[in-house]
């Protein structure tokens, strides 16, 4: 037998303590009975059994412990059962800032993550994805579904110019994430992922909080891929007609270099308890992603077989309810067998 809610048995430090204060309240009034009344105390007393009200009080704390017991879920080993193969929930979530139209990743940076999340889409078999995209703010663009292909449509059409409110802001992203699986009806999804694409850089003290947030209770991973160099370079501002017109500038006046940063990217998996991917020509950085969920969903599968489980708590419950109806019946008084 184990107990699952083991946090339950910090009460029974305190049933100890009121333990210990019965037994200090007992002898007290007593002590201030022989005080107060002298030798009237055993005449006033005399209709009353000690040995009666010492056993209603252990009945009393017996009762308590075995209710605390009840709430920690005693349990036992049962069935081992196979899980049907479920697939998991998993969020894309796109950076579509300024920086990511840089061209040290040919095309550019943003049109290479299209590229690579399509082909992840691609050896996905089971699953149910989102998309959403973000800047300084955040936009689900497609709900789950199990349609891949309506979510590589929505992915092909991500462009820098959704959203006009430019920046990298990785903690609005996150709550958009926590908002999106809140709504999830699925709640014994086997696996919950967010995959996170960007070049990197905001460092909001806020975001640790909110991934370990997702974490504990949403039972979330979080996996990142980079793109970019550590070279970096310039950010191209096009026309109407996708003609570079300028490269943007700083107030100085100096060209912007945009360069990866990806710390804050390896920071958010390893908060997110996932892993960190570099992107890069060849680097079967998407296999090995897929990899990892496959091997995140078989082991969550492995580990959710003894789903069966015997309970005991209702032994404990029972127990607790039938002391208490004994005390309840037995009374403090001395039984007198004289006529009156």
């Amino acid at each position: 037998m184990f107990f699952k809610n083991l946090d339950y048995f910090f009460w029974l430090f305190a049933l100890l303590f009121l333990a210990l204060l019965y037994v200090f309240r007992a002898l007290s009034r007593k002590k201030k009975l022989k005080e107060w009344l002298g030798g009237q105390s055993d005449f006033l007393r005399s209709s009353i059994s000690d040995k009666k009200r010492s056993i209603k009080s252990v009945l009393q704390i017996l009762v308590l412990f075995f209710l605390i017991l009840a709430l920690s879920r005693p349990q036992g080993i049962g069935e081992k059962i196979d899980l049907p193969n479920k697939g998991g929930h998993i969020l894309l979530l796109v950076d579509i800032s300024n920086s990511m139209l840089v061209e040290d990743i040919r095309p550019n940076r943003l049109s290479f993550i299209k590229k690579e999340l399509s082909r992840l889409l691609d050896l996905s078999s089971g699953d149910q994805v989102a998309l959403a995209f973000f800047a300084n703010s955040s936009v689900l663009a497609c709900p789950f579904t199990n349609d891949l292909s309506a979510v590589k449509s929505y992915l092909d059409d991500l462009s820098a110019d959704y959203l006009t409110n430019q920046g990298t802001n990785f903690e609005r992203a996150f709550q958009l994430s926590a908002q999106v699986f809140e709504k999830l009806q699925q709640k014994d999804s086997v696996v919950k992922a967010v995959v996170l694409a960007s070049d990197g850089e905001d460092h909001s003290s806020k975001i640790r909080r909110i991934i370990k947030s997702l974490v504990s209770q949403e039972g979330l991973r979080v996996f990142t891929l980079s793109v970019g160099t550590q070279k970096g370079g310039v950010i191209p501002i096009r026309d109407y007609k996708g003609n570079i017109k300028e490269y943007k500038k700083d107030r100085r006046g100096q060209l912007v270099i945009s360069r990866l940063n990806p710390e804050s990217l390896k920071n958010f998996a390893k908060w997110g308890k996932g892993s960190y991917y570099r992107l890069t020509y060849g680097s079967q950085a998407i296999e090995k992603l897929r990899k990892d969920l496959d091997t995140l969903k078989r082991t969550e599968l492995e580990e959710n077989k003894l789903v069966k489980k015997k309970e005991y708590y209702q032994w404990f419950l029972l127990l607790a309810f039938f002391l208490a109806l004994f005390e309840l019946l037995l009374s403090d008084r001395k039984f007198s067998l004289k006529g009156t």
